[in-house]
Order: structure tokens, then sequence, then C-alpha cells
């Protein structure tokens, strides 16, 4: 009976039909979550690589301008809308002109897309990013905000994000970007 045993385990051991059958069953669920997630992550990555440089040719554009308006603005925050691929209305864009004031900085203006807010007073401005400025100089903040939502529901555990941007221009064309209700011509 022993024996028996012995050679039906022994016979058992070096049986190798449907090794690979089992073999694909173990380990195509691990490939497939290792190239979801890898594609999540580089996603992700090319999201925020691309709301970044939209931001900045958007500053570019801006300190172009030596007037610029709401309508201007929002234009602008479609054409970021356009490249990101976003919704209307879940991305914006908010402009702000600050000038150094004998060691201070005053806010000229700020304006902001889609009903987010603005930068009223100096405690909501991040001084940290401007550089240093000399009396009397001018520079142009460029913010733009956008949603990135991974796909395939969540399964690499990337989570949802808000990718916030900045960028800090000078004015080219004049000495600081003048904002008006109304730009004439449009």
């Amino acid at each position: 009976m022993i024996k028996f045993i012995k050679q039906k385990l022994f016979g058992f051991a070096r049986n190798d039909r449907g090794t690979v059958t089992a073999e694909f069953v173990i380990i195509m669920p691990l490939f497939a979550l290792m190239f979801v997630a890898s594609y999540t992550f580089f996603d992700s990555f090319k999201k925020y690589r691309d709301a970044q440089n939209i931001t900045f040719t958007v500053s570019d554009i801006i300190s172009r301008y030596t007037e610029i308006g709401d309508t201007e603005i929002k234009d602008l925050n479609n054409i970021f809308d356009a490249v990101m691929g976003a919704a209307d209305g879940d991305t914006y864009l908010r402009v702000t002109s600050v000038t150094e004031n004998f060691d201070s900085i005053r806010i000229d203006w700020s304006r902001s897309t889609n009903g987010n807010s603005v930068y009223a007073t100096l405690s909501d401005l991040p001084t940290e990013d401007i550089p240093i400025l000399s009396t009397g100089e001018t520079v142009i903040i460029v913010e733009s905000s956008y949603p990135f939502v991974p796909g395939f529901g969540g399964l690499s555990r990337i989570t949802e994000k808000e990718y916030l941007n900045r960028s800090i221009v000078t004015p080219r064309f004049a000495g600081r970007l003048e904002y008006v209700a109304v730009v004439a011509g449009s």
C-alpha cells in the first residue's frame, strides 16, 4: 500500500501536463495590473507636463500683450481646455499683474476664469515665487488648474489630483500689462 502511494505521488510530481496553463492563470493578471499601473503612471506625468507647458505658452502669449481683458483671458482658457482635452469649466486660468512699490508688492489687478477666486490681498498672493524686483518693475503671474482623473477606475492606486501650475513673466512690449474691461476691436 505504501509503495502504491509512493508511486502515485512520484508520478504526480513528474507529470508536467497543464503547467503552462497554470502559469498563465497566475502570471497574466499580474502583467495586466502592471500594464494598467504603468499606463496610468505615465499618463499622469504626461498630463502634468502638458499642463505645465501650456501654462508657459499662455504666459508667453500674455506677456506680448500691452492690454488684456476678460475676453482674451477666457479665450486663452478655451485654448488650454482644447489642448488638454478638458471639459469646459473643469480648468481655470488666473492672471495677476503685480508691481514692486518701494520694497513692497502691489497687486495691480487679478482676473480668473470659470468663477474662481482672484488675488484680492497680498496675503493671498504666492510671494515666495515672485523674483526680486526693482522699484516700478511689473510681473505677470499666470496660474492654471487642471483636474487629472486616472483611467481604469483607479486600479493603479493613483488618485484624482488637481495640477496647479504657475508661470511668472515680465511684459515684453510695455512697462506693464494694462487690464481693460473691453479691448478695442474685440
